[in-house]
């Protein structure tokens, strides 16, 4: 069960941390 008001920020924060990763 995906909800668009959860997925959506946490696919944000995964990105936002994608280059610190780096």
């Amino acid at each position: 069960k995906f909800e668009p008001g959860y997925t959506a920020p946490a696919k944000k924060e995964a990105f936002g941390r994608l280059p610190l990763l780096i």
